[in-house]
């Protein structure tokens, strides 16, 4: 247990200080928080434009996230031998796969996390249909402090004490964006104290945590690719099992009852589907508790089915 903690807290810190893990994460945020600019001449839509764009991007940058961290921690070591210096010790390859999966997945968790509250904070904020209207002023403000201040925070860290800018940048990012999430849960638009949670759109962070479990299946069959196939390969496969479980219940599903081979691809091509609920929040459909939970069990078992044959492709990969 305590190699699969050290190998999960490593690979975590490494995936963290990737430039390329940040340049995805703080892209997908932009375009977020820039998302109310391209909706508001869909006037009574705007709002539906603006979640369905929002968990669009959730999805393809946790899509990105997980292919590039999978294969920058995956195969650059077992491509550089560095994995075999950890793998000598007594350090089982189960435990290699499954704490770096748990890296992985903590990272991801983190990006969408913040993706997820920034995402709430704009449905809130909404698209302007005409110039006299105000602004959610409260919205505008706290994310703006607290993405300027994590980014002011990274550089002087960086600067001063030579502290990894990206890694450190999205820590403060964590703390602050929370913070300006807590307020914005007990402020109205016009700056006064409301209930908590008044004015937030919770369905959002429901959301997004069905995305995660979508995006953590995807990203352990990029895990188990990466064993043996670099970034490009990892990507375009990948990327295809993403559109096939879009397409699985049209593709796999209407000919299950009646042909095998489509009942076990239906079985293994994984259902993206489960995890999309944007037409249920568009039409202000609740959430029940046991579907989430319905679909966290299916994600927890289909994860635990592909890291076996993560773990057994690399047993029989040789690194020496």
């Amino acid at each position: 247990m305590r190699r699969l903690f050290v190998f999960a807290h490593t690979t975590t810190k490494e995936v963290l200080r990737q430039p390329t893990f940040f340049l995805i994460l703080w892209f997908g945020t932009l375009m977020i928080i820039l998302s109310p600019l391209f909706s508001f001449f869909t006037l009574l839509e705007s709002k539906r434009l603006i979640q369905d764009a929002g968990f669009s991007t959730i999805l393809i940058t946790g899509l990105l996230l997980g292919v590039f961290s999978a294969s920058g921690v995956i195969y650059r070591e077992l491509k550089e031998r560095t994995a075999a210096t950890i793998l000598s010790k007594p350090a089982g390859r189960g435990s290699f796969v499954a704490g770096k999966f748990l890296g992985i997945a903590f990272s991801i968790g983190v990006a969408v996390y913040l993706m997820s509250i920034v995402l709430a904070a704009i449905v809130r904020h909404g698209a302007k249909v005409a110039v006299y209207e105000e602004s959610d002023a409260p919205v505008v403000v706290l994310l703006a402090i607290a993405i300027g201040v994590s980014f002011g925070y990274g550089f002087v860290a960086n600067y001063f004490f030579r502290k990894n800018f990206c890694a450190t940048t999205i820590k403060a990012s964590l703390v602050l964006l929370t913070a300006a999430f807590a307020g914005l849960c007990v402020i109205s638009p016009d700056w006064r104290i409301a209930g908590f949670g008044e004015h937030i759109p919770w369905h959002v962070l429901v959301a997004g945590l069905l995305l995660l479990f979508g995006i953590l299946i995807l990203s352990t069959w990029a895990i188990a690719i990466s064993v043996r196939f670099h970034l490009p390969v990892a990507l375009l496969a990948t990327s295809g099992i993403f559109m096939l479980g879009l397409m699985s219940d049209y593709v796999f599903g209407r000919f299950a009852s009646s042909n095998f081979f489509a009942r076990v691809l239906y079985s293994l091509v994984p259902n993206v589907q489960f995890f999309w609920i944007g037409d249920a929040v568009g039409a202000e459909r609740a959430i029940p508790a046991e579907y989430v939970l319905t679909a966290g069990c299916y994600a927890a078992f289909y994860i635990a089915a592909i890291l076996f044959a993560a773990a057994f492709l690399l047993e029989t990969r040789e690194i020496d």
